[in-house]
């Protein structure tokens, strides 16, 4: 009997140590996903400021004329009068 006692003792202390980690592991679960939302958003954000910069829209990727004479008055030999960078 003493045995049995002893055996039970130590399996609720097991089960409670494995509960500890799962708690554990949960939170950082959540953490890590809001870090990984938080990430998202920044590089949403990085991606749409680009696009917008680029003249780049949703709906048809191309390029605005504004866009265009800006680049070209930047750099014009890596520039063609697409608005294309060249490279090479």
């Amino acid at each position: 009997m003493e045995a049995a006692n002893s055996n039970e003792a130590e399996l609720r202390l097991r089960l409670s140590e494995a509960d500890g980690k799962i708690r554990g592991l949960e939170e950082h679960l959540v953490w890590v996903e809001d870090g990984k939302h938080k990430a998202e958003e920044k590089l949403n954000s990085i991606v749409s400021c680009l696009q917008r910069t680029i003249g780049f829209s949703a709906t048809g990727g191309s390029r605005s004329r504004s866009t265009i004479r800006m680049l070209r008055g930047r750099s014009p030999s890596h520039v063609d009068t697409t608005g294309k960078f060249l490279f090479g």
